[in-house]
């Protein structure tokens, strides 16, 4: 069943990053997809007899996801096409909610639900195609479809399972926020700070390092991050680094455009039957329309 949203919903507002999908299908190849009970039951739904050679999807634990082909694409991407099936042959809103949401990922944060891009996409790397602010609409209408519980998290998973409050959650951005716009390093230092506190944390038990004593941590790490990570031994990074790297400094980017006049305004979703109004002002004749849907009277 679908969740009723009552926090806002904060897009990413950058004017020169672009994504359209190109049908490459790497994400189609490479990514697990989970499917929620809603994705099962449509699936169950769907007419696959004689054209898949396997299950369409498997449980892996708790979790259910796609099945995929021993090449390791999903088992409902056609070759020759290049299309997916389940899009052919019943449409788009036929699809996994996962597959529709790409690469578009959103977590509840302390202010709100958060959209952010992923670059493991080749389209949201080159940054081709139409402007982020023109998948305002159809965003909004996936939250909207999310399962119940959704929103339910306080805040983000913590090294060994652990899950954060929502104020911690906040301390955590705070402090990397503090980190990457402070003027007494170079970006490069920022950045390979930020790296290095991040490896330190991944590593971290945090059983007993919560609250007050989680801040004084962080504080900590911050304080030698500089010096720490230009220690470290230099190494040709990764493709996988390189897209994080572009990933962090998207964020970091996007952050800085909300905090400024003309950046993106929170989208508030109502109830189930809201009815979307749209309101134009001096930033939408700029970077397009936001979309704003309240109950209706």
């Amino acid at each position: 069943m679908p969740v009723t949203h009552s926090l806002p919903i904060v897009m990413p507002s950058v004017p020169r990053q672009r994504w359209s999908c190109r049908s490459c299908t790497q994400c189609c190849r490479e990514l697990v997809v989970h499917l929620s009970e809603a994705d099962r039951r449509a699936i169950d739904g769907q007419d696959w007899a004689g054209t898949l050679d396997r299950p369409a999807y498997l449980r892996i634990g708790w979790q259910f996801v796609l099945n995929k082909r021993d090449d390791g694409a999903c088992v409902f991407l056609d070759e020759p096409t290049k299309l997916c099936r389940i899009h052919a042959r019943y449409g788009e809103a036929a699809k996994p909610l996962a597959c529709r949401m790409y690469p578009f990922s959103v977590f509840a944060a302390p202010d709100g639900w958060r959209v952010s891009l992923r670059f493991d996409c080749p389209t949201a790397r080159k940054s081709d195609g139409a402007p982020l602010v023109s998948h305002r609409d159809s965003v909004a209408d996936l939250l909207r479809q999310l399962p119940r519980g959704a929103e339910a998290a306080d805040g983000a998973e913590l090294p060994g399972g652990i899950r954060a409050t929502r104020a911690e959650t906040k301390d955590l951005l705070d402090h990397f926020s503090r980190w990457m716009i402070d003027g007494q390093h170079e970006l490069r230092s920022r950045l390979e700070g930020a790296a290095w506190v991040a490896q330190m944390l991944f590593a971290a038990r945090f059983e007993k390092v919560r609250g007050q004593r989680l801040a004084e941590l962080l504080t900590l790490l911050f304080q030698n991050a500089a010096d720490e990570s230009s220690a470290a031994a230099e190494t040709a990074p990764s493709p996988r680094q390189c897209a994080m790297l572009r990933q962090i400094v998207f964020a970091h980017v996007e952050h800085g455009e909300r905090r400024r006049p003309g950046g993106s305004e929170p989208l508030h979703i109502g109830r189930e039957d809201a009815g979307a109004q749209q309101h134009v002002d001096d930033k939408e004749q700029r970077d397009g329309p936001d979309v704003h849907a309240s109950p209706r009277s």
